[in-house]
């Protein structure tokens, strides 16, 4: 009996084959005709033959009674579990200098919901990107971040003046620009945290920021000597990476402890 670890084996190796992925990724939207399938990957006919009765022999494709081609039940799982690596394969540069932190594992299992994301670098783009997914919110907006620069902390404070809920995150090593205090007196901020519009939390430290609002979310990892990086990072309106971001600000809301200004460092 051959056992588990030469069927893993097997797996691999015809997963190792970009044109037998791409067959995987094609069927995972919808049944082929062998011909159709072999001119969409630009294979002969018999090309597409061999890797086709490479991958049904694993049991990752199978034939209909008409004949086209289509993926498994078993096919679909796997293309599944493919996707964190596509994402990671596509930004592969990015993350030979960046590292997930201290993200919870089951939170980096599920990467692959990253993978409808623009990744934008430089401090310029980054943060009016950042300015501008408070402007475009109308309803909520959460928020786990390192860095609070004086410009953008005047967009994201005047949101619930606005109506829209407020709900953030700021770590012990979080830096606050020192005039944030007499802009949030000027806009009465503990009366918003009074009215529940506005509620906060602290973590020791924030290694992961996220940003998600009704209307986009992004995400930003560590550089790989655990240091937050804020000059790139993931943007987004898609549903899957919404929910991620939504998910993590959950989790580390649940482990966060109450709100104390006196942690903050003020520059």
């Amino acid at each position: 009996m051959v056992n588990d670890e030469s069927l893993l084996d097997e797996l691999f190796m015809e997963l190792a084959s970009q044109t037998r992925r791409g067959m995987l990724q094609r069927l995972d939207e919808h049944d082929y005709k062998l011909s159709k399938l072999a001119t969409d990957l630009d294979l002969t006919i018999q090309e597409a033959h061999r890797n086709v009765s490479r991958l049904s022999k694993l049991g990752l494709v199978e034939k209909r009674a008409d004949n086209s081609l289509a993926l498994s039940s078993f096919g679909k799982f796997i293309v599944n579990q493919l996707i964190p690596y596509q994402f990671l394969l596509k930004n592969e540069d990015y993350f030979t200098k960046h590292t997930t932190g201290d993200l919870p594992k089951k939170f980096i299992r599920r990467l692959g919901a990253l993978r409808n994301s623009t990744l934008v670098c430089g401090i310029g783009p980054v943060l009016e990107r950042w300015k501008n997914l408070a402007k475009d919110s109308k309803s909520s907006i959460k928020l786990i971040t390192i860095h609070y620069p004086l410009d953008a902390a005047k967009i994201y404070a005047a949101k619930p003046k606005e109506g829209v809920k407020m709900t953030y995150i700021f770590g012990y090593n979080t830096e606050v620009p020192k005039e944030r205090d007499d802009m949030l007196k000027e806009i009465s901020w503990t009366k918003m945290i009074s009215s529940g519009l506005v509620k906060r939390k602290m973590l020791k430290t924030v290694q992961v920021s996220v940003t998600t609002s009704d209307k986009e979310s992004c995400v930003f990892f560590p550089d790989i000597t655990g240091q937050p990086d804020m000059l790139s990072g993931f943007f987004s309106n898609d549903e899957d990476f919404s929910e991620w971001c939504n998910d993590y600000f959950d989790y580390q809301w649940e482990r966060a402890d109450f709100f104390d200004e006196s942690k903050l460092r003020k520059n």
